[in-house]
C-alpha cells in the first residue's frame, strides 16, 4: 500500500492505492512500486508491505497450470561426470 498525499487525492478520496512491490533504488531512500491501475513505477517512502499476501497466486491462476508447464521442460539433467575442459586447483 503506497500513501496518496492530500495534493493528489480529493478531499474524501482514497488515502492509498495498491501497488506491487519493485524493489529499491539507488540514490534514493525509498521504494520502486509499481502501480497496476496507472500502469506507471514509482518511488516512495510512505510505503506498506503486506508481505503475507502475494501476487503470485493471481498470476499463476490467470496463465497455464503448473503440469503443462513442466510438460514443456526436458527432464534430462546435464552429465556432471564429464570434466572435458574443467581445470582443477589445488588449493
Amino acid at each position: 500500500m503506497v500513501h496518496v498525499n492530500k495534493e493528489k487525492r480529493l478531499r474524501w478520496g482514497k488515502q492509498s492505492t495498491e501497488c506491487i512491490l519493485v524493489g529499491f533504488p539507488e540514490n534514493i531512500k525509498g521504494y520502486r512500486v509499481y502501480d497496476p491501475v496507472k500502469r506507471i513505477i514509482t518511488t516512495s517512502r510512505d510505503v506498506i508491505v503486506m508481505e503475507k499476501e502475494s501476487i503470485v497466486t493471481e498470476v499463476a491462476s490467470e496463465g497455464k497450470d503448473q503440469k503443462s508447464v513442466n510438460d514443456g521442460m526436458s527432464q534430462e539433467s546435464p552429465n556432471l561426470q564429464d570434466s572435458e575442459g574443467v581445470k582443477q586447483i589445488q588449493l
